[in-house]
Order: C-alpha cells, then sequence, then structure tokens
C-alpha cells in the first residue's frame, strides 16, 4: 500500500546533517496551512536518559517550472515468525510500484527497522530488473547509489540520478521493493512505529512533474 499523507523527507542517518536537494527548477508543492508531521524512532541501549535534537530547516524553492511528487511504498504485511530451535524466524515481503509515464526519479531509498538484513529496489524496464538500492552487507552496490550508504538500516542506501535524464519511466516500467527479515526473539515481529520492536518496509523515491503513483504488495515468504 502507500503511506497516508504526502511524504515529505526521510533520513535514518543518525548525528548527522542530511539535506534533500531538489533539481534545480523543481519544488515540492505544501498547500496554506498545511501541517507537518516528525515521526521520529529512537533507541535507547543505555541505562541513562537521552534528549534527542532533531532540527528540519525548509527553504524556498526558487524559479519552480515543475511540482516534484513522492513514491511512497508502505509494506502491512510484515509478520516475522518466532524463532525457534533451529534458528530465527525469518520473512521477505516485496511490492511493486508505477509511477506516471515520463516521471523523472532522481532520488530513492528504503526504511526498515533493525530486524531487516537486506532491503531493495529494482527499477524494471523492458522486462529487464535493474538493482538501484541495496540496504544491507554487500560487496558491491549499485552504481546510482551514493557511496557509504546501504551499510545497513540506520544508514539505508540513496540512489541520486542527475539531469538532464534523471531515471525517465517509461510504459510498462515498474519499481518492485523487498525486505527480508531475521528474528531471534521469542515472539513474533510485526508492522509499526517502534524500532525495537516493530518492523516497516518502505521504498521511498522523489521524481517530477508530480503525477499518481499506484503500489501494491506482493506475497511474503517465510
Amino acid at each position: 500500500g502507500v503511506a497516508s499523507g504526502n511524504w515529505v523527507y526521510a533520513t535514518s542517518t543518525p548525528g548527522e546533517v542530511v539535506s534533500s536537494t531538489m533539481p534545480a527548477g523543481v519544488g515540492l508543492p505544501f498547500a496554506a496551512g498545511q501541517q507537518i508531521v516528525l515521526n521520529m524512532h529512537f533507541i535507547n541501549t543505555g541505562s541513562t536518559t537521552l534528549y534527542p535534537k532533531v532540527k528540519l530547516n525548509i527553504l524556498t524553492a526558487k524559479n519552480v517550472q515543475y511540482k516534484a511528487g513522492a513514491l511512497v511504498s508502505f509494506n502491512t504485511s510484515i509478520n516475522v515468525p518466532a524463532a525457534t530451535a533451529t534458528g530465527p524466524g525469518t520473512q521477505t515481503v516485496g511490492g511493486t510500484c508505477t509511477v506516471t509515464s515520463g516521471s523523472k526519479v532522481f532520488s530513492m531509498s528504503t526504511h526498515t527497522h533493525k530486524h531487516a538484513t537486506a532491503a531493495v529496489v529494482n527499477f524494471v524496464t523492458g522486462g529487464v530488473s535493474q538493482e538501484v538500492v541495496h540496504t544491507g552487507v554487500e560487496t558491491a552496490y549499485p552504481a546510482e547509489q551514493q557511496q557509504g550508504t546501504g551499510t545497513d538500516w540506520e544508514h539505508p542506501g540513496v540512489a541520486l540520478w542527475k539531469a538532464p535524464d534523471f531515471l525517465t519511466v517509461k510504459t510498462g516500467d515498474t519499481f518492485t521493493y523487498s525486505c527480508s527479515y531475521e528474528n531471534t526473539a521469542s515472539t513474533a515481529v510485526t508492522v509499526g512505529e517502534t524500532a525495537a520492536s516493530n518492523e516497516m518496509c518502505m521504498a521511498v523515491g522523489y521524481y517530477f512533474p508530480a503525477g499518481s503513483v499506484s503500489c501494491t504488495d506482493t506475497a511474503s515468504s517465510n
């Protein structure tokens, strides 16, 4: 499915200033009086209270020719079984997203929690599937993925495409995504917002000009 609301920004890199820069002439529209909801996930593994600081800076777009749109998938079928005597419980969930033909995608990433061993986004064009984002331990990451990203769920892979072509979507093209999990706990892990005990599986991308996005979940496997 698709997450509710208009997705604005996401990052999972702690302790850093992470910018989301739109291409020249592209801006993300905000209606007058529109609210911004900040959703932060923190895990305190220590014994003392922590006081995290979060700052969001929003800059006014200038010389806007195109409105940007967000491609956001949100798989709700996560249910990773508890571990058994033979090993951890496992599950893989995924889905397929389509976006308006002619769209120019300029960024793509993933979002999961700590049970994820891999989160992948593929671009399927002409019947050929090409991995464009990989989050998880890998010997070689996709060429479009920024160096140093994708090492684990806290540092998800970020792919960027630049002018003039960006990643141009043609009729029939799709994005497929999947997330694989391992659960070593004695209870099942289900979808939810608590990073310590719940999981998410999301592909998050941005494109222009703003059009329509449709995402469907595929059957999960254990």
